[in-house]
Protein backbone atom coordinates (compact mmCIF):
# COMPACT_ATOMS: atom_id res chain seq x y z
CA UNK A 1 0.00 0.00 0.00
CA UNK A 2 1.23 3.66 -0.53
CA UNK A 3 3.05 5.35 2.30
CA UNK A 4 1.26 7.22 5.29
CA UNK A 5 1.04 10.92 3.85
CA UNK A 6 2.92 13.61 5.66
CA UNK A 7 1.37 16.83 7.40
CA UNK A 8 3.24 18.94 3.82
CA UNK A 9 1.84 16.78 1.62
CA UNK A 10 -2.07 16.26 2.88
CA UNK A 11 -1.73 20.30 2.81
CA UNK A 12 -1.06 20.10 -0.86
CA UNK A 13 -3.49 17.50 -1.70
CA UNK A 14 -6.09 19.76 0.59
CA UNK A 15 -5.02 22.76 -1.69
CA UNK A 16 -5.26 21.11 -5.10
CA UNK A 17 -8.50 19.26 -4.65
CA UNK A 18 -9.85 23.07 -3.21
CA UNK A 19 -8.59 23.87 -6.53
CA UNK A 20 -10.06 21.75 -7.87
CA UNK A 21 -13.52 22.67 -6.69
CA UNK A 22 -13.17 25.80 -7.22
CA UNK A 23 -12.35 25.35 -11.11
CA UNK A 24 -15.43 23.00 -11.13
CA UNK A 25 -17.84 25.15 -9.79
CA UNK A 26 -16.99 28.14 -11.69
CA UNK A 27 -17.30 26.48 -15.02
CA UNK A 28 -20.90 24.81 -13.76
CA UNK A 29 -22.02 28.36 -13.12
CA UNK A 30 -21.35 29.86 -16.58
CA UNK A 31 -24.26 29.60 -18.74
CA UNK A 32 -23.86 28.14 -21.80
CA UNK A 33 -24.72 29.85 -25.53
CA UNK A 34 -26.40 27.58 -27.27
CA UNK A 35 -30.05 26.02 -26.57
CA UNK A 36 -30.13 22.09 -25.80
CA UNK A 37 -28.92 22.85 -22.06
CA UNK A 38 -28.43 19.15 -20.59
CA UNK A 39 -25.97 18.14 -23.74
CA UNK A 40 -24.37 21.66 -23.44
CA UNK A 41 -24.11 21.76 -19.84
CA UNK A 42 -22.74 18.07 -20.51
CA UNK A 43 -19.99 19.26 -23.14
CA UNK A 44 -18.93 21.99 -20.96
CA UNK A 45 -18.33 19.55 -17.87
CA UNK A 46 -16.45 17.26 -19.99
CA UNK A 47 -13.97 20.40 -21.44
CA UNK A 48 -13.71 21.33 -17.75
CA UNK A 49 -12.85 17.96 -16.72
CA UNK A 50 -10.77 17.02 -19.56
CA UNK A 51 -8.34 19.72 -18.63
CA UNK A 52 -8.65 18.67 -14.96
CA UNK A 53 -7.42 15.52 -15.88
CA UNK A 54 -4.23 17.16 -17.49
CA UNK A 55 -3.35 19.80 -15.10
CA UNK A 56 -3.41 16.39 -12.66
CA UNK A 57 -0.55 14.80 -14.75
CA UNK A 58 2.26 15.23 -12.54
CA UNK A 59 0.14 14.14 -9.13
CA UNK A 60 -0.94 10.80 -10.87
CA UNK A 61 2.98 10.42 -12.18
CA UNK A 62 4.38 10.71 -8.15
CA UNK A 63 1.27 8.24 -7.45
CA UNK A 64 2.13 5.26 -10.05
CA UNK A 65 4.24 2.19 -9.15
CA UNK A 66 7.66 2.33 -11.17
CA UNK A 67 7.84 1.60 -14.79
CA UNK A 68 4.01 3.15 -15.58
CA UNK A 69 3.66 6.56 -17.38
CA UNK A 70 1.24 9.24 -16.19
CA UNK A 71 0.95 10.14 -19.91
CA UNK A 72 -0.54 6.48 -20.32
CA UNK A 73 -2.99 6.83 -18.18
CA UNK A 74 -4.15 10.65 -19.52
CA UNK A 75 -4.61 9.10 -22.55
CA UNK A 76 -6.54 6.53 -21.28
CA UNK A 77 -9.06 8.58 -19.33
CA UNK A 78 -9.19 11.16 -22.11
CA UNK A 79 -10.88 7.96 -24.26
CA UNK A 80 -13.02 6.94 -21.07
CA UNK A 81 -14.51 10.98 -21.36
CA UNK A 82 -15.38 9.74 -24.98
CA UNK A 83 -17.10 6.43 -24.14
CA UNK A 84 -18.89 7.44 -21.03
CA UNK A 85 -20.00 11.01 -21.88
CA UNK A 86 -22.17 11.37 -18.44
CA UNK A 87 -19.11 11.25 -16.48
CA UNK A 88 -19.34 15.23 -17.50
CA UNK A 89 -22.50 15.13 -15.10
CA UNK A 90 -20.22 13.72 -12.44
CA UNK A 91 -18.61 15.76 -9.55
CA UNK A 92 -15.13 16.43 -10.79
CA UNK A 93 -13.24 15.47 -7.91
CA UNK A 94 -14.80 12.02 -7.43
CA UNK A 95 -13.48 11.41 -11.47
CA UNK A 96 -10.24 12.80 -10.45
CA UNK A 97 -10.19 10.64 -7.11
CA UNK A 98 -11.06 7.49 -8.78
CA UNK A 99 -8.00 7.70 -11.27
CA UNK A 100 -5.88 8.72 -8.80
CA UNK A 101 -6.91 5.20 -6.85
CA UNK A 102 -6.06 3.50 -10.70
CA UNK A 103 -2.75 5.23 -11.05
CA UNK A 104 -1.84 3.89 -7.62
CA UNK A 105 -2.80 0.66 -8.50
CA UNK A 106 -1.10 0.98 -12.16
CA UNK A 107 -3.88 -0.17 -13.83
CA UNK A 108 -5.34 1.14 -16.91
CA UNK A 109 -8.76 3.22 -17.01
CA UNK A 110 -11.25 1.38 -19.65
CA UNK A 111 -8.93 -0.38 -21.20
CA UNK A 112 -8.42 -4.53 -20.72
CA UNK A 113 -11.73 -4.38 -18.28
CA UNK A 114 -8.86 -3.61 -16.05
CA UNK A 115 -10.84 -0.57 -14.11
CA UNK A 116 -13.16 1.37 -14.73
CA UNK A 117 -14.09 4.96 -13.49
CA UNK A 118 -18.54 4.78 -13.58
CA UNK A 119 -21.21 7.45 -13.25
CA UNK A 120 -23.14 6.71 -10.14
CA UNK A 121 -26.30 8.76 -8.67
CA UNK A 122 -26.66 9.86 -5.89
CA UNK A 123 -30.71 10.16 -4.88
CA UNK A 124 -30.27 12.24 -1.56
CA UNK A 125 -27.86 14.71 -3.18
CA UNK A 126 -29.40 14.86 -6.68
CA UNK A 127 -26.37 14.50 -8.34
CA UNK A 128 -23.43 11.64 -10.29
CA UNK A 129 -21.00 10.87 -8.64
CA UNK A 130 -17.75 8.97 -10.66
CA UNK A 131 -16.48 5.71 -8.44
CA UNK A 132 -13.61 3.42 -8.95
CA UNK A 133 -14.50 -0.17 -10.67
CA UNK A 134 -12.10 -2.65 -10.85
CA UNK A 135 -12.90 -4.99 -13.60
CA UNK A 136 -11.86 -9.22 -13.18
CA UNK A 137 -8.76 -8.53 -15.95
CA UNK A 138 -8.19 -5.62 -13.17
CA UNK A 139 -8.34 -8.64 -10.15
CA UNK A 140 -6.06 -11.12 -12.20
CA UNK A 141 -3.52 -8.11 -13.21
CA UNK A 142 -3.16 -7.47 -9.44
CA UNK A 143 -2.92 -11.19 -8.16
CA UNK A 144 -0.55 -12.14 -10.56
CA UNK A 145 1.82 -9.48 -8.69
CA UNK A 146 1.59 -10.93 -5.66
CA UNK A 147 4.36 -14.11 -5.56
CA UNK A 148 1.51 -15.66 -3.24
CA UNK A 149 -0.25 -16.59 -6.89
CA UNK A 150 0.80 -18.55 -9.25
CA UNK A 151 -2.77 -18.67 -11.48
CA UNK A 152 -6.06 -16.91 -11.07
CA UNK A 153 -9.19 -16.85 -13.17
CA UNK A 154 -12.87 -17.94 -13.97
CA UNK A 155 -14.17 -19.66 -16.38
CA UNK A 156 -18.05 -20.48 -17.31
CA UNK A 157 -19.62 -24.02 -17.45
CA UNK A 158 -21.80 -25.06 -20.41
CA UNK A 159 -24.39 -27.84 -21.17
CA UNK A 160 -22.59 -30.81 -22.66
CA UNK A 161 -18.87 -30.00 -20.88
CA UNK A 162 -18.01 -32.69 -18.57
CA UNK A 163 -17.87 -31.27 -14.88
CA UNK A 164 -17.46 -31.94 -11.51
CA UNK A 165 -17.12 -30.50 -7.88
CA UNK A 166 -15.71 -32.12 -4.90
CA UNK A 167 -16.08 -30.34 -1.57
CA UNK A 168 -14.72 -32.99 0.70
CA UNK A 169 -11.13 -33.12 2.51
CA UNK A 170 -9.67 -33.97 -0.98
CA UNK A 171 -11.95 -31.26 -2.85
CA UNK A 172 -11.24 -30.86 -6.83
CA UNK A 173 -12.59 -29.86 -9.80
CA UNK A 174 -13.06 -31.67 -13.27
CA UNK A 175 -14.29 -29.29 -15.92
CA UNK A 176 -13.52 -31.15 -19.89
CA UNK A 177 -14.43 -29.22 -22.40
CA UNK A 178 -16.41 -29.84 -25.29
CA UNK A 179 -14.11 -30.79 -28.23
CA UNK A 180 -15.96 -31.44 -31.16
CA UNK A 181 -19.21 -28.57 -31.95
CA UNK A 182 -20.15 -25.91 -29.97
CA UNK A 183 -20.70 -26.18 -26.68
CA UNK A 184 -24.59 -25.24 -24.83
CA UNK A 185 -25.76 -22.77 -22.48
CA UNK A 186 -23.94 -21.70 -19.84
CA UNK A 187 -25.23 -23.14 -16.42
CA UNK A 188 -22.27 -22.35 -13.90
CA UNK A 189 -19.21 -20.18 -12.98
CA UNK A 190 -16.14 -20.65 -11.09
CA UNK A 191 -12.97 -19.10 -9.98
CA UNK A 192 -10.01 -20.73 -9.18
CA UNK A 193 -6.64 -19.50 -8.00
CA UNK A 194 -3.23 -21.53 -7.85
CA UNK A 195 -0.72 -21.19 -5.15
CA UNK A 196 3.04 -21.09 -5.72
CA UNK A 197 3.32 -23.35 -2.73
CA UNK A 198 0.91 -25.76 -5.25
CA UNK A 199 -2.05 -25.67 -3.88
CA UNK A 200 -5.63 -24.14 -5.14
CA UNK A 201 -9.26 -22.92 -4.03
CA UNK A 202 -12.31 -22.17 -5.86
CA UNK A 203 -15.55 -20.75 -5.63
CA UNK A 204 -18.74 -22.04 -7.37
CA UNK A 205 -21.82 -20.20 -8.56
CA UNK A 206 -24.62 -21.94 -10.32
CA UNK A 207 -26.27 -19.54 -12.84
CA UNK A 208 -29.30 -19.41 -10.78
CA UNK A 209 -27.18 -18.76 -7.90
CA UNK A 210 -25.48 -15.84 -10.12
CA UNK A 211 -29.12 -14.07 -11.28
CA UNK A 212 -30.19 -13.89 -7.57
CA UNK A 213 -27.39 -11.72 -6.81
CA UNK A 214 -27.85 -9.64 -9.40
CA UNK A 215 -31.25 -8.99 -8.55
CA UNK A 216 -30.16 -8.26 -5.19
CA UNK A 217 -27.18 -6.21 -6.05
CA UNK A 218 -27.47 -4.71 -8.67
CA UNK A 219 -27.02 -0.91 -8.46
CA UNK A 220 -27.54 -0.04 -12.63
CA UNK A 221 -31.54 -0.10 -13.22
CA UNK A 222 -33.58 2.58 -14.72
CA UNK A 223 -36.64 4.37 -13.96
CA UNK A 224 -38.65 1.45 -13.80
CA UNK A 225 -36.32 -0.33 -11.72
CA UNK A 226 -35.61 -2.18 -14.71
CA UNK A 227 -31.87 -3.40 -14.55
CA UNK A 228 -29.72 -2.17 -17.38
CA UNK A 229 -25.89 -1.79 -17.62
CA UNK A 230 -23.31 -4.90 -17.69
CA UNK A 231 -25.42 -6.73 -15.35
CA UNK A 232 -27.56 -7.27 -18.59
CA UNK A 233 -25.87 -6.74 -21.41
CA UNK A 234 -22.53 -8.67 -20.23
CA UNK A 235 -24.30 -11.64 -17.76
CA UNK A 236 -21.32 -14.07 -17.97
CA UNK A 237 -18.61 -11.65 -17.25
CA UNK A 238 -20.46 -9.91 -14.30
CA UNK A 239 -21.05 -13.47 -12.74
CA UNK A 240 -17.50 -14.22 -13.46
CA UNK A 241 -15.56 -11.67 -11.67
CA UNK A 242 -18.25 -12.25 -8.92
CA UNK A 243 -17.12 -15.41 -8.18
CA UNK A 244 -13.81 -14.20 -8.15
CA UNK A 245 -14.01 -11.56 -5.57
CA UNK A 246 -16.02 -13.80 -3.52
CA UNK A 247 -13.33 -16.48 -3.72
CA UNK A 248 -10.70 -13.61 -2.95
CA UNK A 249 -12.08 -12.68 0.50
CA UNK A 250 -11.38 -15.68 1.70
CA UNK A 251 -7.85 -16.64 -0.36
CA UNK A 252 -4.27 -14.98 0.67
CA UNK A 253 -3.39 -12.38 -1.09
CA UNK A 254 -0.73 -9.46 -1.92
CA UNK A 255 -0.90 -5.98 -0.71
CA UNK A 256 -2.20 -4.58 -4.26
CA UNK A 257 -5.21 -7.09 -4.85
CA UNK A 258 -6.53 -6.35 -1.16
CA UNK A 259 -6.03 -2.74 -1.88
CA UNK A 260 -8.08 -2.68 -5.05
CA UNK A 261 -11.05 -5.06 -3.73
CA UNK A 262 -11.04 -2.92 -0.55
CA UNK A 263 -11.73 0.36 -2.82
CA UNK A 264 -13.75 -1.33 -5.51
CA UNK A 265 -16.93 0.35 -6.26
CA UNK A 266 -16.46 3.16 -3.43
CA UNK A 267 -16.27 7.01 -3.64
CA UNK A 268 -13.08 9.31 -3.00
CA UNK A 269 -12.26 12.64 -2.96
CA UNK A 270 -8.70 12.62 -1.72
CA UNK A 271 -6.38 13.17 -4.11
CA UNK A 272 -3.21 12.82 -2.51
CA UNK A 273 -1.04 10.53 -4.26
CA UNK A 274 0.48 9.23 -1.16
CA UNK A 275 -2.86 8.51 0.38
CA UNK A 276 -3.71 4.95 0.97
CA UNK A 277 -7.27 4.31 -1.45
CA UNK A 278 -8.54 1.76 1.21
CA UNK A 279 -8.60 4.14 3.89
CA UNK A 280 -9.84 7.20 2.00
CA UNK A 281 -12.34 5.93 -0.37
CA UNK A 282 -15.92 6.21 1.34
CA UNK A 283 -18.23 2.82 0.72
CA UNK A 284 -21.67 3.42 -1.03
CA UNK A 285 -24.46 1.66 0.07
CA UNK A 286 -27.29 1.50 -1.82
CA UNK A 287 -31.30 1.44 -0.31
CA UNK A 288 -34.25 1.69 -2.35
CA UNK A 289 -32.09 3.39 -4.70
CA UNK A 290 -30.54 6.13 -2.27
CA UNK A 291 -27.20 6.29 -2.11
CA UNK A 292 -25.84 6.43 2.19
CA UNK A 293 -22.06 7.56 2.23
CA UNK A 294 -20.28 5.97 5.20
CA UNK A 295 -16.90 5.71 6.17
CA UNK A 296 -16.64 2.70 8.19
CA UNK A 297 -16.80 0.42 4.94
CA UNK A 298 -15.63 -2.91 5.11
CA UNK A 299 -15.46 -4.73 2.03
CA UNK A 300 -15.91 -7.91 3.47
CA UNK A 301 -18.92 -7.49 4.69
CA UNK A 302 -20.60 -7.55 1.56
CA UNK A 303 -20.69 -9.28 -2.38
CA UNK A 304 -19.44 -6.81 -4.57
CA UNK A 305 -20.78 -6.91 -8.17
CA UNK A 306 -19.17 -4.25 -10.86
CA UNK A 307 -19.23 -3.76 -14.38
CA UNK A 308 -17.08 -6.09 -16.91
CA UNK A 309 -18.14 -2.89 -19.64
CA UNK A 310 -18.66 0.98 -18.68
CA UNK A 311 -22.27 2.37 -19.35
CA UNK A 312 -22.50 4.59 -22.46
CA UNK A 313 -25.49 6.79 -21.28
Amino acid sequence: MPPRATNANASSAADLATQVKARAASAAATPTKTPGAQLDRREANLRTLRGEIDTMSGEFQKAMPKGFEAAQLVRDAHTALRKTPLLGECDVQSVLGALMTIAQLGLRPHVLGQAYVLPFFNHEQRRYYGQFVIGYPGIVELGFRSTIVADIGFRPVCEGEIFDIDYGSDGKIVHKPVVRGLPGEEYGYYAIVRYANGGSSWCYMTREQAQAHRDKYATSRNKKGEIVGPWRDHFGAMAGKTTLLKLAKTMPKGRELATGIAADEGLRLDLNPKSDPAAVTLGLDVFDGEVVIRPDRDSTDRDDESPAEPPTE
